[in-house]
């Protein structure tokens, strides 16, 4: 059934259906995991921390993964959605390297060379 979706969507595809459920729901990285296997994706193939608004990690490609969960503290995260509008610092290994507005992350200029486009 969803041989044909990039994993990035299925991950949008799921969250967005668990919000529609459980608004706001806090999830820890297996019950992340343990979500994807539902949809498909191997243990693994998603980390968390790659589609959170507020945190970033140098393999990701910045404008094109999409943004569905808020980071609250390692292992624990709060299922956002596509398209909220999050405003907040964003962080990379505990330093402030950017800010999100309304939703979109914008690395500051002496740290875009750390990240892909």
């Amino acid at each position: 059934m969803f041989e044909n979706i990039k994993n990035s969507e299925k991950v949008v595809i799921a969250i967005n259906e668990l919000i529609t459920k459980l608004p706001d729901k806090e999830i820890t990285t297996s019950e992340f995991v343990a979500l994807l296997a539902d949809y498909d994706m191997c243990n693994g193939s998603a980390i968390p921390s790659d589609y959170c608004y507020n945190i970033v990690n140098r393999g990701i490609y910045i404008d094109s993964t999409p943004t569905v969960l808020e980071f609250v503290k390692p292992g624990l995260y709060i299922c956002r959605g596509e398209n909220y509008n999050y405003n907040g610092p964003i962080k990379w290994k505990n330093k402030v390297v950017g800010e999100c507005i309304n939703g979109k992350r914008i690395i500051d200029k002496e740290y875009i060379h750390l990240f892909k486009y």
